[in-house]
């Protein structure tokens, strides 16, 4: 009869002792999935070099497009416009609030947590088509920090320059810096890049 009662303790404290262990085990999976999960997929996302998205009618945008690609080397794209621009439908555009007509983006914008628009500036304010992918993708946009990289034949007021950090905000959009390159310089457009991205966040090529 003892020995049975001392089989019987023997086996609960085995069972008790193998329940504890396997409590203790659950809890400590549950703990460094749930510490490593959100750091994971943080780092993952800063690890994510920025997307560049341009637009261009005479090609000044396009080339600052292309040294910003070449200095960051990440992903670059084309605001796809549908409208074969004249002086009189830019003025449409830029007085009386014409929006663009354009392809949907080619680009999953949740794979980066940052986009660059490169595009002109008309009339002291930013092109259509530039305006009218943030419209369209404010969505998508939303939460990510946004890099405007203008072109123009002189230099932005710092006026215009919060006029369109406060149209970004209208759509709920954080635009982090306006950056202009003038017409005219474009041998001086690789300097310049370099100058204004050592005041971002966003890593060069060769930054690791």
């Amino acid at each position: 009869m003892k020995t049975k009662r001392k089989s019987y303790l023997t086996a609960v404290c085995a069972l008790f002792s193998f329940l504890c262990a396997a409590a203790a085990l659950a809890g400590a999976a549950m703990a460094q999935q749930q510490a490593s999960g959100p750091d994971n997929a943080t780092a993952a996302v800063s690890a994510v070099k920025p997307l560049i998205v341009w637009y261009s009618r005479a090609g000044h945008s396009q080339l600052v497009a292309e040294t910003l690609q070449k200095q960051l080397g990440c992903d670059m794209d084309t605001i796809a416009s549908k409208k074969d621009r004249s002086f009189f439908s830019i003025v449409n555009e830029q007085f009386l609030g014409a929006e663009d007509d354009q392809e949907k983006c080619k680009r999953d914008l949740s794979a980066y947590n940052a986009v660059i628009i490169a595009a002109p500036i008309y009339f002291m304010k930013l092109c259509a088509p530039a305006r009218t992918f943030m419209e369209l993708n404010r969505k998508a946009l939303k939460g990510k920090d946004l890099y405007l990289f203008v072109t123009l034949g002189g230099k932005l007021p710092e006026g215009k320059v919060t006029a369109i950090k406060e149209y970004g905000a209208g759509l709920g959009l954080n635009i982090k810096g306006v950056f202009f390159l003038q017409i005219g310089k474009q041998e001086e457009f690789p300097q310049r890049v370099s100058e204004i991205l050592k005041t971002t966040p966003l890593q060069t090529a060769g930054a690791k």
